[in-house]
């Protein structure tokens, strides 16, 4: 989605003007939102070459302007570590300038005076105030949207003490300051039935501060930006964004750690549904070696790449609010209606079972606790590859930065599954058919644990030939290395070169494929499961050489 799809949506109906103010605007008051953006980046380049503003005022400022602007507002975040932010790290009263005109202090030890803040700025108006119940505070309509802690405490610390870096002499008129139409208005209502109003006008000359002025009080003063920033925000700022929590290790589990169990794909982007979930004891044997394995559309291990993208995966938090309470068709506009992709997301805390020195299954049981499942819905991306999202249980939409997410949000079968195709422990396997255009073999393999001798730890038979254990070891290495190389959908034809089935020791069919060539490079694989991916005509071709070298009682040659 781009900026001028973004505008053109905007002139037909405007998101923030929805999101921000509850009841309906007058032309006069309500300002495009576009032109808000246009008009905050030039002040920004301007801000740019004199390096005045601290990255946090700047990114207040932005936010506040341009936050339905999805690929600007991911280019902030992007370029502005989250540590700059206001509220994101350190108390709130941290932002109060030092030395600065104290024009009023609500101050109250381990207290929380203030009790309503009624906003009017460029984006509408709102209302943010403290539950005294809840003990938190709450924006009035939304009342279901948890707020973010850090930012209303930001909120609180510049309304309790309302301080100006320094005062106006010889005012004449408020125009002169922007003063008779301020950029934006707060009046905050404190618990003692008090009120104080904060207007802001201009950005002063310096362009470090804006013009301001309290009620009560004729004086024009100079706020900082950061103080005057705060007052300037869109209501979807405030929105927590914590989509889904790092789940938490009890106290005396010392060994316990959050992991991403599984999570299951479905939606425009996955004809079938994918599920990979955490390794279980009661898995088969070759599947226990694997930290993650793919249960649908077929059971496969995860490669290296995907195990430790999952495991990695901790918590999911979105840059910020787009639309708070979206209608029908807001969601539908942005995807919701036919979602590129529905992520459930269940994490917990996996505790390992503890060292034992017995062979029984219940020494490999890990325990879980403390889980939950999210429902994460992407509806479409912007230009920048930002996933436009909305969770369950939040009436809101969100956006989603692409470098903390699309690892995992863009798993597919492909680029998850384990490369190995014949994935399977040689004393697992009880017999191996394999047929070529010269050869139709069928080995039998039987097994003896108790042997010390490598050699004679197995017998490979057909009919009432036996052969070499160890060059079908050499042959059985080979085969393990056919690997997979990319996915095909176009139907094999013709007579395959190759062909070769896995028998479990139970006798049942582990695994079949038979090898097609379609070009000089590469061959089509089909399984007895249903996949249908490419290989290196390389590897397949060596393969079937040296299963005529062993039936021929000649060695069996490794591939350089």
């Amino acid at each position: 989605m781009s900026l001028d799809d973004i505008k053109q949506q905007l002139e037909s109906e405007s998101l923030a003007e929805e999101v921000t103010t509850p009841a309906a605007e007058t032309a006069d008051t309500a300002q495009d939102p576009f032109s808000s953006f246009v008009e905050v980046n030039r002040v920004a380049e301007k801000k740019e070459k004199k390096t005045r503003f601290s990255k946090q005022t700047r990114t207040i400022i932005f936010t506040s302007a341009g936050a339905i602007l999805l690929a600007v507002v991911l280019l902030l975040v992007t370029l502005l570590p989250s540590s700059d932010v206001v509220g994101s790290s350190g108390s709130a009263g941290d932002a109060v300038v030092d030395n600065s005109i104290v024009l009023v202090d609500k101050t109250v030890k381990d207290t929380v005076t203030v009790k309503q803040v009624d906003v009017r700025n460029e984006s509408g108006e709102y209302t943010i105030f403290y539950n005294e119940t809840e003990k938190i505070f709450q924006l009035k309509g939304y009342e279901d949207i948890l707020l973010s802690k850090s930012m209303t405490d930001t909120l609180t610390a510049y309304t309790t003490v309302v301080s100006a870096a320094d005062k106006v002499n010889n005012v004449d008129k408020l125009s002169t300051f922007g003063l008779d139409k301020p950029v934006a208005t707060a009046t905050i209502t404190y618990k003692d039935g008090s009120t104080c109003t904060v207007s802001v006008g201009d950005m002063i000359p310096s362009e470090d501060g804006y013009y301001a002025q309290v009620s009560g009080d004729e004086n024009v003063y100079m706020f900082t930006s950061d103080t005057a920033a705060i007052f300037q925000m869109m209501s979807v700022a405030f929105a927590d964004t914590t989509l889904i929590s790092t789940p938490s290790v009890k106290s005396d589990d010392k060994n316990g750690s959050a992991v991403l169990k599984e999570i299951t794909y479905t939606g425009k982007n996955y004809p079938q549904p994918l599920h990979i979930r955490r390794s279980y004891h009661t898995d088969m044997t070759e599947l226990t070696y694997y930290s993650y394995i793919i249960s649908d559309p077929y059971l496969r291990g995860t490669n290296d790449a995907t195990s430790g993208i999952l495991t990695n995966f901790k918590s999911l938090s979105a840059v910020q609010a787009l639309v708070l309470h979206p209608t029908e068709e807001q969601k539908k506009r942005v995807g919701f209606d036919n979602p590129l992709s529905v992520m459930n997301i269940t994490m917990a805390v996996e505790t390992p079972a503890e060292s034992d020195t017995s062979e029984t299954d219940d020494a490999e049981i890990n325990t879980y606790y403390n889980s939950t499942t999210t429902k994460v819905t992407v509806g479409s991306q912007d230009e920048d590859g930002n996933y436009i999202v909305m969770v369950d249980g939040i009436n809101a939409i969100f956006l989603v930065d692409k470098a903390v997410f699309s690892s995992v949000a863009d798993r597919n079968y492909a680029n998850s599954v384990n490369t190995l195709l014949f994935a399977k422990n040689i004393v697992k396997v009880s017999r191996i058919a394999i047929k070529t255009a010269e050869n139709d073999c069928n080995f039998t393999l039987t097994h003896f644990p108790e042997a010390e001798e490598s050699d004679d730890e197995m017998k490979v038979t057909q009919g009432d030939t036996t052969y070499s254990t160890q060059e079908f070891r050499e042959l059985y290495t080979l085969m393990m290395s056919i690997m997979r190389y990319d996915t095909w959908e176009e139907a094999p034809s013709g007579e395959s070169a190759l062909t070769i089935h896995l028998y479990n020791l139970d006798g049942s069919l582990f695994l079949g494929a038979d090898f097609y060539s379609i070009s000089g490079s590469r061959f089509l694989v089909r399984t007895t499961k249903g996949e249908q991916f490419t290989t290196r005509s390389a590897e397949v071709n060596h393969f079937i050489k040296q299963v005529a070298n062993y039936v021929n009682g000649e060695d069996v040659l490794t591939l350089t």
